[in-house]
């Protein structure tokens, strides 16, 4: 009987013991102010694709300097089903914020720059290859609720039609240029405004 009692008096003092030595646990406290910031921070580092679309005109009318640039493109876009208000070129581009994308296009063409003539084999073609085509390469950086657009634009191509035998004219437009955009919204880069108008027009949308 003194045997029985003992033991059970030892059982309980190990339970004693063994639930003293456990950790308490510390309850959960709420995400610091430092903590919440560091994960938006996270969020708002991680990359954002955009679409950027850049359109050159060339309308046969001349545009008054008189106006503003959000009033022409208010007046390419009023007149957008008529034939001589369609874009000469549409380049779509999808880049990722904070990385400079690049397109290029273009061809090699043959074209007569002379004529030489010769006693014996008569009258001979002068020819060279020409280079045309168009580069272009932008970078978007968000800025709160607008987006930051650094764009070049580089293009050469043949101006009309080339016949005869002396050498073509090249057409050449370079542009360089940032502008803080608000998305989906058509806006005016540059241009140039004579006889005729050529205007370039540039949207970005996610």
């Amino acid at each position: 009987m003194h045997t029985r009692m003992l033991f059970a008096a030892l059982t309980v003092g190990l339970v004693s013991v063994s639930l003293a030595q456990q950790p308490q646990r510390q309850p959960r406290t709420p995400a610091s102010a430092d903590a919440q910031r560091a994960d938006a921070q996270r969020a708002d580092a991680q990359p954002t694709a955009y679409v950027v679309t850049l359109s050159e005109y060339r309308i046969a009318e001349g545009v008054s300097i008189e106006h503003s640039a959000s009033e022409i493109v208010e007046f390419i876009a009023s007149r957008y089903d008529e034939q001589d208000f369609q874009p000469l070129a549409t380049i779509r581009l999808t880049v990722i914020s904070d990385a400079e994308s690049m397109v290029q296009f273009g061809r090699r063409v043959v074209v007569t720059t002379g004529v030489a003539n010769n006693p014996r084999t008569g009258t001979i073609r002068q020819t060279e290859f020409l280079e045309i085509g168009t580069i272009v390469r932008v970078k978007a950086n968000p800025m709160g609720d607008k987006i930051a657009l650094r764009i070049t634009f580089d293009s050469s191509r043949l101006d009309g039609e080339h016949e005869g035998d002396s050498r073509p004219e090249v057409s050449q437009t370079n542009l360089d240029t940032t502008v803080l955009l608000e998305a989906d919204k058509p806006t005016l880069l540059g241009g140039i405004t004579d006889q005729a108008a050529s205007l370039f027009v540039v949207t970005i949308s996610q």
